[in-house]
């Protein structure tokens, strides 16, 4: 690398993408700016993702190939960060899941620019795609503009963990790194743990990522909304006590927990839930709970918000979104839906 030149490693975390993973990695480095590593991390997958990563390492010098037992992507993630922290001179982390892809050329003189200037986080903008990345919806854009790190740039709601970039000295020095362990949710934490303890924020109106929509997603199972959430929750308990540790004391993280425990009784009640299910559930979070009372009786007293028809109409909204969801997994019908949800062409 020439130098003072910026440098940027890219962490591919890969758990049984072998259809994906060769665009994702493609969509890297055919970006404009050659000073960009991928650090491909393989999640002891059982398909041939390892084949196709070996052989583009083979081809590429810019491809570093990791290959782990099945850890999890929080695992994975972590052992690239550690490997680019120790290995690479890089100025920026930035992270791509092993199905999505990088938006055509976005990686501008102009955005050089930008990250040159030395903030701790930029963050840009990314969209929904169908399955096949030909369609795709709006970009997801809310903000422009520098803030201060902490809970103002924590609420901005903004870009996902994935379309940003992360400076490398700040993750060293404040020790982020995902949750181990944590299957649900680990992005967020830790793009709020980042977003709190950095000192500047750059907030840019650029397109980088494509958010590929599969049906056959980890994201896209259903799944229970209290293992949903619980995990969620915990996570935020865990960012709020890891930034205790480094003096900060988040508002957000607590609060969102008061925010999602609404989400929790709606979903809960939408797939058929038992009101004692949640009971149980949300006595663990009893201090996010807003209802006076003894601690023993505040889950049963928050739920008594939520009455009994209130918790018909959600079963019923719940059975209607069963059905949909059936009618969705035909072919011919998905197509069409597709084809309304992302009506722009993806530029190739």
């Amino acid at each position: 690398m020439e130098q003072n030149q910026l440098s940027i490693a890219v962490i591919i975390p890969a758990y049984n993408v072998a259809p994906y993973i060769m665009e994702a990695v493609k969509s890297v480095l055919e970006q404009p700016y050659p000073y960009i590593t991928i650090v491909c991390v393989n999640d002891g997958s059982t398909d041939n993702t390892l084949d196709v990563l070996q052989e583009l390492s083979q081809e590429n010098s810019r491809i570093v190939l990791l290959d782990q037992p099945n850890g999890g992507v929080s695992v994975a993630r972590n052992n690239g960060i550690e490997y680019v922290l120790s290995n690479l001179s890089a100025d920026y982390i930035m992270f791509l899941d092993g199905d999505d892809i990088w938006y055509k050329n976005w990686c501008s003189p102009e955005a050089i620019k930008i990250l040159s200037t030395g903030y701790d986080m930029v963050l840009f903008d990314y969209c929904h795609a169908d399955f096949r990345t030909k369609m795709r919806g709006p970009s997801l854009h809310t903000y422009t503009g520098i803030v201060e790190g902490g809970d103002f740039a924590v609420n901005i709601d903004h870009q996902s963990f994935a379309a940003s970039a992360y400076k490398c000295d700040m993750i060293r020095q404040n020790g982020i790194r995902f949750h181990r362990g944590q299957k649900l949710g680990e992005d967020i934490q830790f793009a709020l743990e980042a977003r709190s303890l950095s000192q500047k924020c750059c907030f840019v109106e650029q397109l980088i990522l494509i958010y590929r929509n599969r049906p056959d997603s980890a994201t896209k199972k259903e799944i229970s909304p209290i293992v949903y959430y619980t995990q969620l929750f915990d996570g935020w308990i865990q960012s709020h006590a890891f930034l205790k540790k480094h003096g900060f004391e988040s508002k957000c993280t607590y609060g969102a927990i008061k925010w999602y425990l609404k989400d929790l009784v709606q979903s809960h009640f939408r797939q058929h839930g038992t009101r004692k299910e949640l009971e149980t559930v949300l006595q663990r979070y009893s201090d996010c709970l807003d209802v006076d009372g003894p601690e023993e009786q505040k889950a049963h007293l928050y739920l008594e918000q939520f009455d009994r028809k209130y918790e018909l109409k959600q079963r019923l909204i719940g059975s209607l979104i069963k059905v949909v969801g059936i009618f969705n997994r035909i072919p011919p019908l998905r197509h069409m839906k597709d084809k309304r949800r992302y009506p722009i062409p993806l530029e190739r």
